[in-house]
């Protein structure tokens, strides 16, 4: 045949490849050397009688050397022109940095580069981590070329500490992976990512363990074991390994045990291991929900002691609104005529403890009947306080319990200080079938007590208000209309505290 040559050679163990099987590099790189690991055959194709190149099939078991690289495989074919070598069946990759398992691997000499092929495995020599997945690509580290990998057809990773180092595996499922070095990458399509204390999922995602973080990109969501966040990006910040901060920006929402936040950017702080603080701020105002309560500022901060809720602060026009089912995707709400509001320049909401074991619960005998600081009371003092306020003996109207509610913690006061402003509906417990009254305040300081997270005490500071109560109806034509009885103002006692 004209420009081919065929040759077939016989090559035992311990006897060296033959020249067309060393073709010297063109450009740099690397060029592979071939070592017979058991009885090798070979059959050469010359490509043109004009050229000393020739395509090379090898058979048998070989391993192949470049550097500190070492490559073993059932068959191969080499390229001279090309300088590629195709390697199959059982490929084995061993550098200084990583071992490599696959069904084919095809190395461009040129480059530096390989390209692996069917069931692959790459593991890091040094913490272990791994790479599984149909398609592998990546250049070894060598003098000016940086080492990357690149995985495609849905891979999936997982990084481990370095040995010298505390931490948790971290498994990450992509379409697409890209490694620089050991401890960058970046993950694309459809990403999830596990670690065993938080689950978290992205369009996009950037880790870079030695700067201890990781960035999720597009429809961002992470889940730990009382938190839940959401958000345009999510920023998961480590110390050490360790989970201390998750940060969502853009569309932020925050979901925990207790509460529920909408803002902009939400930063939830970890203190050996359990929720610490939640801040919410950023442009356009920052909503939470917490039991049946909305609260509403310009910022909001959320402290937690022992991974339970303690306090939520609003600051910047703060409001807090009961409603009866809360749900922040409808806004924030407004104020309303028939509702229970406080707001302030700044509100302090704060929670009672988690309620005890119900055997250790301490429950009023029978017969027996509240002492009389446990009864409904509304308090003013200070200057340009009314002559009669809001009257004792009443609780304010509250929407019926919800089922989902039991073992919630309960707000147990609330705290509004600066332009403070307050309406409660006060229902007569004489008259549980009658309309409620209304109590408005508006004072520099207004303090609301709760007991079993209904409003039972409101004081006021250097305020005025005023207590409405229903009129009666009409009488129908022909009916005698009832003489009057008493108001409530009347048969009640006011008590009152003076300003010091």
């Amino acid at each position: 045949m004209n420009g081919l040559r065929f040759s077939r050679t016989l090559i035992l163990a311990g006897i060296l490849c033959p020249s067309s099987l060393v073709a010297q590099p063109v450009g740099g790189g690397c060029t592979l050397v071939m070592q017979p690991t058991g009885q090798t055959e070979s059959v050469s194709l010359r490509v043109s009688e004009e050229m000393d190149a020739y395509v090379t099939h090898v058979w048998g078991g070989m391993r192949w050397t470049c550097g500190t690289a070492v490559m073993t495989a059932d068959s191969a074919v080499r390229y001279d022109l090309e300088r590629r070598v195709e390697m199959f069946g059982d490929v084995r990759y061993r550098d200084t940095i990583r071992t490599l398992e696959s069904d084919r691997l095809d190395f461009f000499e040129d480059e530096d580069r390989m390209i692996a092929i069917g069931n692959v495995l790459l593991t890091r020599l040094t913490s272990g981590s791994t790479l599984r997945g149909p398609h592998v690509t990546f250049l070894r580290a060598v003098s000016g070329i940086a080492e990357r990998t690149a995985a495609t057809g849905r891979p999936h990773m997982v990084l481990l500490p370095e040995p010298d180092r505390e931490g948790q595996p971290v498994d990450v499922d992509a379409d697409r992976v890209d490694m620089f070095g050991e401890r960058v990458s970046w993950a694309w399509g459809s990403v999830v990512i596990q670690r065993p204390d938080v689950y978290a999922e992205a369009d996009s995602a950037f880790f870079d363990m030695d700067g201890g973080q990781g960035i999720l990109y597009g429809s961002a969501f992470a889940r730990r074991e009382d938190l839940e966040l959401e958000g345009d990006s999510i920023r998961l910040a480590f110390s050490e390994e360790k989970l201390e901060e998750v940060r969502a920006l853009g569309a932020g929402r925050a979901l925990g045990e207790e509460f529920e936040i909408v803002a902009e950017e939400i930063r939830a702080h970890l203190e050996n291991s359990e929720l610490d603080a939640v801040w919410a701020f950023g442009p356009g105002r920052s909503i939470a929900a917490s039991g049946s309560y909305v609260l509403g500022a310009d910022s909001l901060r959320i402290i937690a002691t022992a991974g339970r809720l303690d306090t939520i602060i609003a600051v910047g026009q703060g409001s807090a609104i009961e409603v009866e089912n809360p749900d922040l995707s409808a806004g924030e709400p407004e104020t309303r005529e028939d509702g229970n509001w406080v707001v302030g320049d700044t509100l302090f909401i704060v929670f009672a403890p988690p309620p005890l074991p119900e055997e250790e619960h301490v429950s009023t005998p029978a017969g027996e009947t509240p002492d009389e600081g446990e009864r409904a009371e509304s308090v003013v003092s200070g200057e340009g306080a009314p002559a009669e306020p809001a009257q004792a003996e009443r609780a304010p109207a509250a929407p019926p319990d919800s089922a989902d509610s039991a073992g919630r913690q309960e707000i147990e006061s609330l705290l509004a200080i600066g332009a403070a402003r307050s309406l409660y509906l006060v229902q007569q417990e004489s008259e549980p079938n009658a309309p409620p009254s209304r109590n408005y305040l508006i004072g520099e300081r207004i303090e609301v007590e709760f007991v079993d997270g209904k409003a039972r005490r409101v004081r006021a500071e250097r305020a005025i208000g005023v207590y409405l109560e229903p009129g009666a109806a009409p009488p129908l034509p022909g009916q005698q209309s009832e003489p009057p009885t008493p108001s409530s103002e009347e048969r009640s006692t006011t008590d009152r505290e003076e300003d010091g």
